[in-house]
């Protein structure tokens, strides 16, 4: 059933995620100039993030450099796991990466678009975050069965 799944994942849930987001950060680009609050917590704001998260400053080749082993060694995470939660997670991480990184090489920045508080993120950082929620929620679900179960 897990192989049925993942096909299901792969060919229409993960598309769909990576076009919206490459989609939105387009609009980002060239449609939004300006701000638009929705209240003052939410709303779109064009940016060109040249860090990584939380600001943190990086060179571009960098950042680039790092990102492509890691989403290798997701994608074979990805394939040979048989769970069907870190299915969803590695996932979720991957197409976030790949979405950010695929903005590195077109744009040397990551586009962000998304204003929550203070903070402008993208779809892909979204992705990224709740690929590591999921993670972590399902290895504490593994580590309350199985006291021996090491990572």
């Amino acid at each position: 059933m897990l192989n049925k799944n993942k096909k299901i994942v792969f060919y229409f849930i993960a598309p769909i995620l990576f076009l919206l987001d490459q989609s939105l950060k387009w609009q980002a680009l060239h449609n939004w100039n300006t701000s638009h609050l929705i209240n003052k917590y939410f709303g779109w704001q064009p940016f060109l993030n040249s860090g990584i998260a939380f600001g943190i400053p990086l060179p571009s080749w960098l950042i680039i450099l790092i990102t492509i082993p890691i989403i290798f060694l997701l994608i074979y995470l990805l394939i040979k796991n048989k769970n069907i939660f870190y299915t969803v997670a590695y996932l979720l991480i991957i197409l976030g990466a790949i979405s950010n990184l695929a903005d590195r090489l077109l744009y040397n920045n990551t586009v962000d678009y998304l204003q929550i508080l203070t903070g402008v993120i993208n779809l892909g950082d979204v992705m990224i975050v709740f690929g590591f929620v999921i993670y972590i929620c399902n290895l504490k679900k593994l580590n309350s069965k199985d006291k021996n179960y090491v990572f």
